[in-house]
């Protein structure tokens, strides 16, 4: 995963994995798509507009680069606070810059990595 070097010393075709996680991601992408047009039976590109992407962003690094399970974690909490934060309308993603920035100060990793030394902390202390 973090050392294509080493893995292609070892005979992995490194070349070959990527282009199978972009097929992947590429196919998943498509039938979350298809899924959701399905649902709004309309799409127009009003429904994607810069805040949705940025809330995806924000899911992605307050959950934690580079983990699968850390946007999932993330997604709940950010989709609870972009509720209650409607009213503020753009004043919402200042809210969320905040909220950013305080976990990238305070955990580099993110919320998983923050789980991730809590859990070992308590390990370590029994």
């Amino acid at each position: 995963k973090d050392d294509e070097m080493r893995a292609n010393a070892l005979g992995v075709d490194t070349t070959g994995v990527k282009i199978f996680a972009f097929v992947l991601s590429s196919a998943m992408a498509g039938l979350a798509g298809v899924l959701y047009a399905h649902y709004v039976l309309t799409l127009t590109p009003g429904y994607v507009d810069f805040s949705e992407m940025a809330k995806v962003i924000m899911m992605v690094v307050i959950g934690g680069l580079g983990t699968f399970i850390g946007p999932i974690l993330a997604a709940p909490p950010i989709n609870f606070l972009s509720t209650y934060l409607q009213a503020w309308g753009e004043w919402s993603m200042v809210v969320f810059a905040v909220i950013v920035i305080a976990v990238m100060r305070s955990y580099p990793g993110g919320l998983t990595a923050a789980v991730t030394a809590m859990m070992r902390k308590r390990k370590t202390a029994r």
